[in-house]
């Protein structure tokens, strides 16, 4: 969810959602944020209940450092605040209405606390104040001309470059009631400014705009009333929908163009003008938002060092990876998984649709021997003829000789043999020959040895194989003729038969072969990658249901918003 999402659901639910909703939404991202380990977020939630039951009203003063932000919280609350003798602050410092008192946290999670104004307090707190290393916040109380309930806070200026200003900033932004960023006069409108403006306008809460140090203006030079309005003007153009623009000297509040009491009533008028929905819902969204930052930034943590671990450079070339931009850890371990994925269905599609290739050309021999007609009528006629002719009494003609005889058998083992070897070529073996071909020219690269398969059914049919399957003693009648011609057809069936089941284990090798060479790569990067794929499919697996359970919370809170 982006930015400008976050500002229009916030503003829209905080008009929608009952009070004690509110709890409820709490509840839930706790339980969110507890279950994936965001311990940070869990604390804030905490913070709001906490805030909640105060009813404190905090306004967080921004700006570049020396800016004027402790001078100006100094003017608003009627008395010289401790940090005003501070040239910056490196940590938030919460003042609020009390008895004199400063209480400091530490990162280790102790706290210190001092009771008084006095000089030795003073250095104390000027002490914690520069301390950004080990102190986390300071709150102090004093008695301080503001409602009880209102908290002023003064963060690190907005220019720092160290880590913890910055943690410390969004913390203060996270609690905001109401934003003040606070300029000196020479640095209106710097681009910095009008960009720090528009973020802060995305956190949908009340935002001043406080132009300081106007003590420093040169009537000379030009107007007054001509600078402000240039300023306003600007600010206008540039798309700002400020809740109020302001000019002051919080050194000379009294001087003519100051607006600081002014400022200071419209404060007090917008703080008490917030509801709970108001003042609580962006927070929420915030925060919801920060989450779902926090579980992508631990998922590319995680992505690194798995990346790390599986030996896959940020930027190394990997085949079925695109590298073509730079990307996120994440995204780039999503995309290593989603080749691996492809490169699994790339060799599990090739291999089953080699097996089937296989079977269907194993079933394309099989239809062949088993259809085929190879002993019709003519033939069996042949091999009856044949076996009639085996006969010990066999005689040809009356003036029968052996002679004459021999030859009569000769001819008839020649014809028995001519014509079934040409039923054979022409039933069985030209259709082998045509699936064969048919093969070769689809690319599959056979084995030479194919080659003598054929020759061999081409030469098994000779008149000593035909005389082979005579059965030994049987009787030389008609009957048996027939049986015999049974013997012939089931002999050549079988014949072709283990001819086609080496044709058709040549078929696979070279199916195989083909298959190797088109999956190879495919091949390879699974082999490289098998160790750890499931460990980084985990970690995908883990990023989408984090992410899938914010985009639901977040559906949960619109929805309750839509009921309203």
């Amino acid at each position: 969810m982006n930015q400008e999402a976050i500002q229009m659901m916030a503003g829209a639910v905080a008009e929608a959602v009952p009070i004690d909703a509110l709890a409820n939404w709490m509840e839930q991202l706790v339980i969110l944020a507890q279950g994936h380990g965001d311990q940070q977020r869990v604390e804030r939630v905490l913070l709001l209940l906490e805030k909640r039951r105060t009813e404190a009203r905090h306004i967080v003063f921004l700006g570049h450092f020396s800016a004027g932000k402790s001078s100006l919280m100094n003017a608003l609350a009627g008395v010289s605040l401790p940090t005003s003798p501070l040239p910056t602050s490196a940590n938030l410092v919460f003042v609020s209405h009390g008895e004199p008192r400063m209480v400091a946290l530490f990162r280790d999670g102790t706290r210190a606390a001092r009771v008084g104004d006095d000089d030795e307090a003073r250095q104390l707190l000027a002490a914690w104040s520069t301390d950004a290393r080990d102190v986390v916040r300071i709150d102090v109380t004093l008695p301080v001309n503001l409602p009880a309930h209102f908290v002023l806070v003064d963060t690190p200026g907005v220019d720092s470059t160290d880590v913890r200003h910055e943690e410390a900033t969004k913390h203060a932004l996270f609690l905001a009631d109401v934003i003040v960023f606070v300029t000196d006069y020479n640095h209106v409108l710097a681009e910095d400014h009008l960009r720090l403006l528009r973020a802060l306008l995305k956190l949908n809460r009340p935002l001043f705009f406080v132009v300081n140090q106007i003590d420093k203006h040169n009537a000379w030079e030009l107007s007054f009333e001509w600078f402000a309005e240039n300023v306003r003007a600007t600010l206008q153009d540039e798309g700002m929908d400020l809740t109020g623009v302001y000019f002051v000297s919080a050194l000379h509040p009294e001087m003519p163009d100051s607006e600081l009491f002014t400022f200071k009533d419209q404060l007090e008028v917008t703080l008490d003008a917030r509801d709970e929905q108001a003042r609580f819902i962006p927070a929420l969204m915030q925060l919801l938002e920060e989450h779902r930052a926090w579980c992508v930034e631990q998922a590319n943590a995680a992505s690194a060092d798995a990346l790390t671990s599986a030996r896959l450079d940020a930027y190394e070339p990997l085949e079925g990876v695109d590298t073509s931009e730079v990307v996120d850890p994440l995204t780039r371990l999503t995309s290593v998984v989603r080749a691996c994925e492809e490169a699994k269905e790339h060799v599990l599609h090739a291999q089953e649709t080699s097996a089937k290739r296989v079977s269907s050309f194993q079933e394309a021999l099989d239809g062949v021997v088993n259809q085929a007609i190879l002993l019709p009528y003519h033939t069996t006629e042949l091999a009856v003829r044949f076996v009639e002719a085996q006969a010990p009494n066999f005689r040809v003609g009356f003036l029968s000789t052996s002679a004459k005889v021999e030859r009569e058998r000769e001819a008839r083992r020649v014809a028995l043999t001519e014509d079934v070897a040409e039923k054979f070529h022409t039933g069985i073996i030209a259709h082998l020959r045509q699936i064969y071909l048919r093969e070769m020219q689809e690319g599959v690269s056979f084995e030479e040895k194919c080659v003598a398969l054929f020759e061999r059914l081409e030469q098994c049919v000779n008149p000593a194989w035909v005389t082979s399957h005579l059965a030994a003693g049987a009787l030389t009648t008609e009957s048996y003729g027939y049986q015999y011609a049974k013997t012939i057809d089931a002999a050549l069936r079988s014949t072709a038969r283990a001819v086609t089941r080496e044709l058709a284990s040549m078929y696979e090798v070279a199916l195989k072969k083909e298959l190797d060479e088109q999956t190879q790569s495919s091949r390879a990067l699974l082999d490289r990658l098998q160790p750890y794929l499931s460990s980084l499919c985990a970690i995908e697996e883990t990023a989408n249901l984090r992410a899938e359970a914010c985009a639901a919370l977040a559906r949960t809170w619109q929805e309750g918003m839509d009921v309203q």
